[in-house]
């Protein structure tokens, strides 16, 4: 996989070495312009040289949609107290945008950090090639790396709706852990599809605030949130433009999580799940299974054979049946990769095929070090 690696370096004649690829601060981070800022030592302590490297480095994100990848520093020496950092994207036209995921800012850490980053992609953009960098700010100092983005139009998008009945109020853990949850499924997805997934839209998460109470959405769980979640953002069922995902905060008299015809609704015990409260403690992983399996009937995925007989076959611990409990060690059936990898809500994009973790909640998503 291609990859590039931008530096900062504070003196003159310091060597950092990637690969077989040495880069002199005047010839390649200095002479150019585009990576600099030297600072003094804090207290005699030498001020550290710091790499950025981003995985993938060329990019196919789709148009109104947003993709995911990751970004790795690397700091030679010890750390100077100059660790906390924020990052976006530069020398992109309007209508792409990069951002640091799980917060405004973060904190080098440790010797070699990885961290997770949107690339976020305005629907009123055009299509097509846009070259710039990823740039990470430490106080003074800068360190960017090159990152070459392909826009394409996609068929159809994943859209995470968040649905608040009257009598409820916002709560903003919920839309993040939503978000988390699509990133993660859409990473999970290309790695057991080879790098075919599906689009998310961007903004990720869409909040709406119904004038109907969670009484009626207590007994018209499916039909009662497709409707109202159609109506509000033109949407259908069998919709080929978008995969509906609602979560909503009402515990159903009737059975409230299910998947098919393009929606997939969630209520009260998806939403305590992903946002770590399960009254059970059971993990925030298995509620992502959970989404990954109703959202898997919307994309119209059903159980594999024999397995709601209660035959023992291996295809019974995918995702689409048993699998969901143990996710993200599950899989998707071959079956059913065949199927995804002709579906209208599936196509080649590149996010990153690392995954962070599935059961943490809040903070910056980064690799576990």
């Amino acid at each position: 996989m291609k990859r590039s690696i931008v530096c900062w370096i504070p003196s003159s004649r310091t060597r950092v070495t990637a690969g077989l690829i040495t880069l002199l601060f005047s010839a390649a981070c200095g002479g150019g312009g585009t990576d600099s800022g030297v600072t003094a030592p804090i207290s005699g302590v030498p001020v550290p040289a710091i790499a950025l490297e981003c995985s993938p480095s060329s990019v196919i994100a789709p148009l109104g949609g947003s993709i995911t990848i990751t970004c790795t520093f690397r700091r030679q020496g010890a750390s100077d107290g100059n660790d906390s950092f924020t990052l976006q994207g530069a020398d992109y036209t309007p209508g792409v945008s990069l951002a640091l995921l799980g917060g405004a800012s973060g904190s080098l850490t440790s010797s070699s950090m990885t961290v997770f980053v949107a690339v976020n992609i305005d629907s009123t953009t055009a299509s097509g090639p846009r070259n710039g960098r990823i740039v990470a700010t430490f106080g003074t100092r800068t360190v960017s790396a090159a990152l070459s983005i392909t826009i394409i139009r996609t068929q159809a998008r994943l859209r995470m709706v968040y649905l608040i009945p009257s009598d409820r109020s916002f709560d903003p853990a919920v839309a993040e852990a939503m978000e988390r949850a699509a990133r993660h499924l859409q990473i999970w997805y290309a790695q057991q599809l080879g790098g075919v997934t599906f689009a998310i839209h961007n903004p990720v998460v869409d909040v709406y605030r119904s004038a109907k109470p969670s009484s009626y959405f207590a007994v018209n769980a499916f039909n009662g949130v497709g409707e109202e979640v159609f109506a509000a953002f033109n949407g259908k069922y069998y919709d080929p433009a978008n995969i509906w995902a609602v979560y909503f905060d009402v515990q159903n008299t009737t059975s409230g999580t299910g998947g098919g015809a393009a929606l997939a609704t969630l209520p009260r015990a998806d939403v305590l799940g992903i946002t770590g409260h399960d009254p059970q403690g059971v993990p925030p992983a298995r509620w992502l299974g959970g989404l990954g399996h109703e959202v898997g009937h919307a994309f119209g995925l059903p159980h594999p054979p024999g397995c709601d007989a209660g035959q023992p076959l291996p295809d019974c611990s995918s995702i689409m049946y048993g699998g969901l409990y143990n996710y993200p060690n599950t899989f998707i059936a071959a079956d059913q990769i065949a199927t995804l990898r002709t579906s209208q809500y599936f196509q080649s994009l590149s996010p990153t095929l690392m995954n962070f973790d599935a059961n943490r909640v809040t903070g910056i998503y980064q690799l576990p070090q």
